[in-house]
């Protein structure tokens, strides 16, 4: 993990996403070291939970899948698809799943470290993000 990439990606985050805070970057990241295994622990809650999202959310038209963190493990492929009837619900979520059952967690602890350094440089744009000091707070109790 370098710092030029890691500051590169939080430029660019916080441009397609002017409206971000700190912890919608921190689950972006936590989401490319993590990636879904962390909340399918029980695949019918899992399932029930993405219909309730999926009933509430309108479409945008967004079709790109875009890079979570780094992007050298995950991406966030919005549920849109499913909306516009491009993939049925059941195709995205059994994708979903199946990258969630088949991926080894990372270390716990080897992330609180990795995210204290991506931390530091986030501070750089503490101006640029709402909330900055209340989500750190939260973040690190």
């Amino acid at each position: 993990m370098n710092n030029s990439e890691i500051f590169d990606t939080l430029k660019l985050f916080i441009k397609l996403y002017p409206e971000a805070e700190l912890r919608d970057i921190y689950k972006s990241f936590f989401q490319d070291e993590f990636g879904a295994g962390h909340i399918i622990d029980n695949p019918v809650e899992a399932r029930s939970s993405f219909d309730r999202e999926l009933e509430a959310m309108d479409s945008y038209g967004r079709e790109k899948a875009v890079p979570c963190g780094l992007g050298h493990n995950f991406c966030r492929i919005p549920m849109d698809i499913i909306i516009d009837g491009k993939v049925s619900a059941d195709e995205y979520f059994s994708a979903f799943s199946d990258d969630a059952e088949s991926f080894l967690l990372p270390d716990i602890e080897v992330w609180k470290q990795k995210w204290r350094g991506i931390w530091d440089l986030i501070s750089n744009f503490e101006s640029s993000l709402n909330n900055f000091q209340k989500d750190s707070a939260e973040i690190f109790s």
